[in-house]
C-alpha cells in the first residue's frame, strides 16, 4: 500500500512540474503585437534601445508577435508605469518611439502599428 501510495504522489508531482513548464498553469505571460507600418524595413526594440537583446528584423507589413510577462500593476501604476517602444532604420535613424503605458496597450488591443512616429522625450 505504501508502494502504491509514493507512486501516485510522485506521479502527481511530476505532472504538476510537466503542465507547468509547459504553460498551462500559471502561464502570466500576454500576447503582444507589432506590425511594421513604416513602408521600410526596420529594427523594432520591444523595450526600447536599451535593451537591444529585444531587437528584431521587420520588413514592412511584416506582424511579430511576442509575449510580456502580465505585471500585475495596480490600476494607479497601469497609468503611470511607461513601457518605451522604439524602431529605427538599417542606417540606425529613429522612426519610431512611443512611450506606452500598460493601459494603453490594452485600449490598442496589444497591437502597436509602427509608422513614422517619435514623441518620446529627449534623453
Amino acid at each position: 500500500m505504501i508502494g502504491i501510495s509514493r507512486h501516485v504522489v510522485v506521479t502527481g508531482a511530476y505532472a504538476a512540474v510537466v503542465l507547468a513548464s509547459c504553460g498551462i498553469i500559471g502561464d502570466r505571460s500576454q500576447p503582444i503585437d507589432f506590425v511594421n507600418r513604416s513602408g521600410q524595413t526596420i529594427l523594432l526594440y520591444e523595450r526600447g534601445r536599451a535593451y537591444p537583446v529585444l531587437r528584431k528584423d521587420l520588413v514592412p507589413e511584416a506582424r511579430l508577435r511576442s509575449a510580456w510577462i502580465d505585471s500585475h500593476l495596480d490600476d494607479r501604476g497601469k497609468d503611470v508605469i511607461k513601457f518605451r517602444v522604439e524602431a529605427t532604420s538599417d542606417a540606425g535613424d529613429l522612426i519610431f518611439c512611443h512611450d506606452f503605458t500598460w493601459n494603453d496597450f490594452i485600449r490598442a488591443g496589444w497591437v502597436v502599428e509602427i509608422r513614422a512616429q517619435n514623441d518620446c522625450p529627449p534623453s
